[in-house]
């Protein structure tokens, strides 16, 4: 938690300073961030009650039979201190019409359930909510939203890697991380802009495309272009799938991460998404 100054800008709210990273330490941030997106990419939903998106999608995916909408292209993915998989979830706003069922938010109440479920099977009990998840990383395809920088605030995990940044979101993670961390080690996770990955240039260059794809030849209708928007867009869905590609291809260089990425790999293979529609699924 950093001492505040009344007087001070606010920009001194959204500075966070990153500590230093391993090579080691890097590339499993871009596998698990390659991995999130993948199965953003594997479940790819689109607005099939609009013919030009669906005329849209038949070229740019010739042959391929994508769900109906159930909410907006964002996945996250949770990753324990020992660097395996835990769970994913996905935006499933449009499917439960609510507007809280975003993939973070689905993500955290899952973790909690499957370390529940675990203790009581085991016989081991129940023990403090506020530390099942503690040391854990999440990676979103999307910068959070308030709602759920709160919750992952109060689930005390340790870092949210994030792919692409949300400009209509004021980069409040990096707000509450200074406002809630103590020396405890307890509070809001550090939040990590994955811009030192080959893939975030890839997703911000399709959204600035996307962007200048709405404004007019001489570019009177410019504006910012909707982040949702982009994740319905064939923009969004050819960058997704370049990062699905980058991982089907991957290698990973240190040794300690060889097992990490067949571990990732695996976890993907065998995502379940048939149950998407429990109303906790994933």
């Amino acid at each position: 938690m950093i001492e505040i100054d009344p007087n001070a800008a606010i920009h001194t709210l959204l500075r966070v300073d990153l500590p230093p990273m391993s090579a080691a330490e890097r590339e499993r941030h871009e596998i698990f961030t390659l991995v999130n997106l993948a199965l953003v990419f594997d479940n790819w939903c689109i607005q099939r009650d609009k013919a030009e998106v669906v005329a849209a999608y038949e070229e740019a995916a010739p042959g391929r039979r994508f769900s109906d909408y159930v909410g907006h292209n964002i996945g996250a993915l949770l990753v324990s201190e020992r660097h395996a998989v835990v769970a994913a979830s996905l935006n499933s706003n449009y499917l439960h019409n609510d507007s809280t069922e975003h993939a973070e938010a689905r993500l955290v109440r899952k973790g909690m359930r499957l370390f529940n479920r675990l203790a009581y099977r085991s016989g081991a009990g129940l023990y403090g909510y506020s530390s099942q998840l503690r040391g854990h990383t999440i990676y979103t395809s999307l910068e959070s939203c308030s709602q759920c920088s709160g919750i992952m605030d109060l689930a005390n995990l340790r870092e949210v890697v994030y792919a692409q940044v949300d400009p209509g979101q004021g980069h409040i993670g990096n707000v509450l991380y200074n406002f809630h961390r103590d020396e405890r080690d307890y509070g809001a996770p550090l939040p990590i802009k994955a811009d030192f990955l080959p893939i975030f240039t890839v997703i911000a260059d399709a959204f600035a495309a996307y962007g200048e794809s709405l404004a007019g030849p001489d570019l009177t209708s410019r504006r910012r272009p909707s982040t949702t928007g982009f994740l319905r867009s064939v923009f969004a869905y050819r960058a997704y799938e370049e990062a699905a590609r980058r991982l089907d291809g991957y290698a990973a260089a240190a040794a300690e991460n060889v097992e990490v990425l067949a571990g990732a790999r695996t976890f993907r293979d065998r995502f379940v998404i048939e149950r998407r529609d429990a109303a906790f699924g994933p």
